[in-house]
């Protein structure tokens, strides 16, 4: 009974062994596998990382080319403003201008209107002296 039992016990024995190195060859295929797998994804991270790093370059250069333009728009704002101070300048002296016009209009009719009854008068004039006679 004893040897049966021994019998059996060993069979188990093998059996277990049998199993456990199926479980190990399957383990050592799958280690395998993973060490690939691994492998593959430390590339995949390294191109990553080196794709951020372009992008990070080509953002830094667009931050650049932002400031850039900004400092020109600045200056062309500043370019305007400047052109609306001396358009507003021009405008007010050419009012100024429009108004002195008139004004010397103003003053030359008035002179026409004088000399025209300064015309008159030194007809006038001479017509009284014309009256008289001197001798």
């Amino acid at each position: 009974v004893v040897a049966d039992e021994v019998r059996k016990l060993a069979e188990k024995s093998s059996q277990s062994a049998g199993e456990i190195d199926r479980i190990t060859r399957v383990l050592e295929s799958r280690s395998g596998a993973v060490e690939e797998a691994i492998r593959q994804g430390q590339g995949a991270l390294q191109s990553s990382q080196d794709h951020l790093e372009n992008v990070a370059v080509v953002l830094s250069e667009a931050g650049s080319l932002v400031q850039s333009t900004t400092a020109g728009m600045d200056e062309i704002n500043a370019s305007v403003r400047e052109q609306r101070i001396a358009s507003t300048e021009i405008a007010n002296n050419v009012e100024r201008i429009a108004q002195s016009a008139e004004a010397n209009s103003a003053a030359a009719g008035e002179s026409v209107r004088d000399a025209d009854e300064l015309r008159g008068l030194a007809y006038t004039l001479k017509d009284t002296l014309g009256k008289f006679k001197l001798q």
